[in-house]
């Protein structure tokens, strides 16, 4: 898994049993991942010639000022293109797991029993309808996490007992879903450029891994800038993609434009 999404379920334990911070960190979790994903793709989309018109006018028109749902619109777009529109194997190892069914029952009923929150159904129709339901998909689930967010975000009053009582189903989801999806960073796995002198004097240029099991690799001169991240686009280290200036690495985390 990329470090700076692990990053973030390693809170999870610290928050258990207080339903204000569980909902809290499971919307960034989503958030977090929405974001990563969407730069990713964007950043590989550009490497490869950026020739898809109405994927353009999607990022022209949201890019700038992005939010949660722009990010969401953003990884929707990008599943939904050509996958001509990308390098080799870059939207089948990266971005069609996010259209196929997750077989997790937390992500099932999460998605399910946070829809009939939204809808004001009574708690009891959900427990005897979410056994029926088919497995949704990733994207479904960050559809309805960013309508839950909106929800919240524009005060549910009359929800709002219900929406802590949900808070540690919609977190379990949240990390389900981002277990799930772990293959998607290896099979384009991102590197912060770091330079390096040698004993000679001469300087040298090396990528190091923000995935977990990944090796390290090299770059020529002029290939990379320092401190900036790139995506392996064909998974084994021979092509990469900038992530600026979409986003950039501090040092210990990804900033996001």
């Amino acid at each position: 898994m990329i470090q700076t999404l692990a990053n973030q379920l390693s809170r999870v334990r610290s928050v258990r049993g207080n339903a204000h911070d569980e909902q809290a960190l499971a919307l960034d979790i989503v958030e977090s991942f929405l974001r990563h994903a969407a730069v990713i793709g964007i950043s590989v989309y550009r490497h490869a010639g950026a020739k898809n018109r109405d994927l353009n006018h999607v990022i022209a028109r949201q890019l700038a000022w992005p939010t949660m749902g722009s990010w969401k619109n953003f990884l929707t777009a990008l599943c939904k293109s050509d996958p001509d529109s990308f390098p080799s194997g870059f939207h089948t190892n990266f971005l069609e797991p996010l259209s196929k069914p997750i077989k997790n029952p937390e992500v099932n009923k999460a998605t399910f029993e946070g829809e009939a929150i939204l809808a004001n159904t009574r708690r009891e129709d959900i427990d005897a309808s979410v056994q029926n339901r088919a497995n949704v998909t990733a994207l479904k689930f960050l559809d309805f996490a960013v309508e839950y967010r909106n929800d919240l975000a524009h005060g549910a009053h009359s929800r709002a007992e219900r929406h802590l009582n949900f808070a540690s189903d919609l977190l379990a989801a949240a990390v389900a879903l981002v277990r799930s999806l772990e293959k998607m960073w290896r099979a384009v796995p991102v590197f912060v450029a770091r330079e390096e002198e040698r004993m000679d004097g001469a300087l040298v240029h090396r990528l190091e891994p923000l995935v977990s099991d990944i090796n390290d690799a090299s770059a020529r001169q002029g290939e990379v800038e320092a401190g900036h991240l790139y995506a392996a686009v064909d998974g084994k280290h021979g092509t990469f993609a900038e992530l600026y200036p979409v986003a950039l690495w501090d040092g210990e985390e990804i900033l996001f434009l």
